[in-house]
């Protein structure tokens, strides 16, 4: 009966209600365990927890290896949460993306261990460094080391043995993911138009006007 309560009271439960999750690993859940629910037609959330006082990656692939797009959280000795996006095209360190995507929502680290919760769009339109996330959507990349990194230096200490790539879909069924890029691109292009059209104006009009006078 205690070893039932101990593991009912141990048992990890996540700030707000999702509609999947995963224990990345099957016979020690609380070691790395992930949820994830859509947020409307373009947002994807995510909370984790994972065994580490240091930093928390998660990531995403299209094939099953450790590279493609990737993040890295964690929160400091002072309380201090951060959260990096990356990408990583070899097996290198990974590159912090120029366009920083996913948005963190919060994080806390409590009696060893550490919790992000964090969004992110289903197409961020950095087609660069950014994977769409969508129903093809099916590797995901875990890792973490017990050291906390310094922000915005692209430095994180190696994982070593402390990673792992699971088969899972993040989107059970197709879903119309609402395009948000080309509207930026019509309203740039719709600027650009009218701005040459201004300057075709202020150059013709001052040539009829000597031509025919």
């Amino acid at each position: 009966l205690t070893f039932l309560c101990e593991n009912i009271i141990s048992e990890i439960t996540p700030s707000e209600s999702y509609d999947q999750f995963l224990d990345v690993f099957e016979n020690d859940p609380e070691k790395y365990k992930i949820f994830w629910k859509l947020i409307g037609k373009n947002e994807i959330q995510f909370e984790v927890y994972c065994r580490t006082t240091g930093w928390i990656g998660f990531g995403l692939s299209p094939e099953e290896d450790m590279l493609g797009d990737m993040i890295f959280g964690w929160v400091d000795n002072n309380g201090n949460s951060f959260l990096e996006d990356t990408h990583s095209e070899s097996k290198k360190r990974p590159i912090l993306d120029v366009s920083q995507d996913w948005v963190l929502i919060s994080a806390n680290e409590r009696e060893g261990q550490t919790m992000l919760k964090f969004k992110r769009k289903l197409n961020t339109c950095d087609e660069k460094d950014d994977l769409l996330i969508d129903e093809n959507t099916k590797y995901l990349l875990f890792a973490w080391n017990d050291n906390d990194p310094s922000p915005n230096e692209g430095k994180w200490a190696y994982h070593g043995t402390n990673r792992i790539i699971k088969n899972q879909k993040l989107l059970k069924t197709s879903i119309k993911i609402a395009d948000e890029c080309s509207g930026d691109s019509n309203s740039s292009s719709a600027k650009k138009t009218i701005f040459t059209l201004f300057q075709s104006f202020f150059i013709i009009i001052p040539l009829i006007f000597i031509l025919y006078f």
